[in-house]
């Protein structure tokens, strides 16, 4: 995966798409590109269809590929994309029972018109649940959020034994990605994030500010999470920051949760 984020973390759009394109035709992965108008801006987002028959309604696992102007994009989010690709080697040599879309999103970083393209095209009675993978590639613990969203029957196949296994942390609001359209639409959706352990603390004061409607702005003695170093042309915004173990837990969680979902 560290491969596919260094080919991936390149500021220029093209040459981002180009190389994921590359990616998935050397692993033979099947994918489709979805290029629509949306809101006035042309959209590619890009599909990779996982035990799809004719019609299924089926449940997404997405990342966005687009980058925030002039970063290489590495850990937001080439970090969630080279996760997404390796699931896909693994499922679609597995046997399962559902139907999935995993989706590469076009321009999150403008205000998420990619996975609000995806879903007008394929409807949103067509989506059973979506799980979004976002700034995935630096720290050591997976947060899983919102809270409220997790206790949805559709995603009962996250047990608490699995949330223990991996240490968890569950928040009760998410920055917010391209999960933000599938909320808008009253999809079931959940996001992925990692961080480091340090930043629990100053992520949670934060959430504990946002959710009581206090301006984070106001308060003074909370500073920025660690994390926030690495994306949108922070001081660690490069591909040498993305770190392996990040990756690889982040793939084993959501390898054991697709298992789990088809028993």
């Amino acid at each position: 995966m560290i491969e596919y984020v260094n080919r991936i973390s390149i500021s220029e759009k093209n040459e981002r798409y180009n190389a994921i394109i590359q990616i998935l035709e050397e692993k033979e992965l099947p994918y489709e590109i979805i290029h629509q108008n949306q809101e006035r801006h042309w959209v590619n987002n890009i599909i990779i269809p996982i035990n799809r028959k004719a019609f299924d309604k089926r449940f997404v696992l997405c990342a966005h590929y687009d980058n925030f102007d002039g970063s290489c994009g590495a850990n937001d989010n080439a970090s969630g994309v080279s996760i997404l690709i390796a699931l896909a080697s693994k499922m679609i040599q597995s046997n399962l029972v559902n139907c999935y879309d995993i989706v590469l999103f076009d321009r999150e970083e403008v205000t998420d018109r990619g996975s609000e393209q995806y879903i007008t095209y394929l409807g949103a009675d067509n989506i059973l649940g979506a799980i979004n993978f976002d700034t995935c590639g630096y720290g050591n613990r997976i947060l899983l959020g919102p809270t409220k969203n997790s206790k949805q029957n559709i995603f009962d196949f996250i047990t608490k034994e699995c949330l223990q296994k991996y240490n968890i942390e569950l928040i009760e609001i998410t920055p917010g990605s391209d999960d933000r359209s599938f909320e808008e639409h009253h999809i079931p959706n959940l996001s992925v994030c990692v961080v480091p352990e340090t930043d629990i603390d100053t992520i949670s004061k934060i959430i504990d500010y946002e959710v009581s409607g206090k301006n984070i702005l106001d308060c003074d003695n909370i500073k920025p999470p660690e994390f926030i170093k690495t994306v949108h042309n922070g001081e660690w915004d490069r591909a040498s920051i993305i770190e392996k173990e990040s990756l690889e837990i982040v793939l084993d969680f959501a390898s054991e949760i697709i298992t789990l979902q088809n028993k």
